[in-house]
């Protein structure tokens, strides 16, 4: 009955959010976006599958129900901004009131999984399910760098145990370095031009020893990524 009731609560914040975008939104221009948002119901099979499985993976419910809704929340905020958007422009007075909303639940968002991690460390799937596990990294990935740096040494643990993917932590730490830098650490961003087709490996720190690198986190060689990628590489 406890977990009917927080899948219940998930799916009336999205229709919560649903109303609200009528109120924004003329209803002749209303976006598909968040309706698509409530008629997918892939993510609520995979969650609900993580609970029926439960028993035998030993999954915390209540972390995992936690997580569900920060997921849940996040998506239904992210189709909101995107609809307002589309209706009224980047620079109206609806996007910013839209925008300052979603800042705030995803600050409130953020503080919950700190605390979660400040208390029980990072959370692999067979502990709460992989799309919460992965809920737990893309709320650090959209924090601040300040707050991704606090991070990093925990994450580091994770990717050696097993509970973070590799290629997540190389993403997170990539992007972070190509703003603070201008170099990446492990190669997983690359620059694209989608009218001309060409795409390349956005600068990478010490090339001659990027391999090596990723090897240290479980990544395969930058060769192989490029070619899975279809992008050229010069290792030289």
């Amino acid at each position: 009955m406890k977990v009917l009731s927080k899948c219940l609560y998930s799916v009336c914040f999205l229709i919560l959010v649903s109303i609200l975008s009528h109120f924004l939104i003329p209803q002749n221009k209303s976006s598909a976006i968040v309706e698509s948002r409530l008629r997918d119901s892939s993510e609520y099979a995979n969650y609900q599958k993580d609970v029926l499985s439960a028993h035998t993976k030993k999954i915390n419910l209540k972390i995992a129900e936690e997580l569900q809704q920060i997921h849940s929340s996040f998506n239904a905020n992210l189709a909101l901004l995107e609809a307002t958007i589309q209706t009224y422009g980047c620079n109206s007075a609806e996007v910013k009131n839209v925008s300052d909303m979603k800042f705030y639940q995803d600050s409130i968002n953020l503080a919950k999984v700190e605390q979660i991690l400040n208390k029980y460390g990072w959370l692999g799937s067979e502990q709460i399910g992989a799309q919460n596990n992965y809920t737990l990294f893309t709320t650090i990935q959209n924090a601040d760098f300040e707050t991704q740096e606090k991070y990093i040494p925990l994450m580091e643990r994770a990717v050696k145990s097993g509970t973070l993917e590799p290629l997540n932590f190389a993403n997170l730490i990539d992007r972070k370095t190509l703003v603070q830098r201008g170099q990446q650490i492990f190669g997983t961003q690359i620059n694209g031009n989608w009218q001309t087709g060409e795409y390349k490996f956005a600068p990478i720190a010490d090339k001659k020893h990027v391999n090596e690198r990723r090897k240290e986190i479980g990544l395969s060689k930058l060769e192989e990524y490029a070619a899975q990628q279809k992008v050229q590489y010069n290792p030289s």
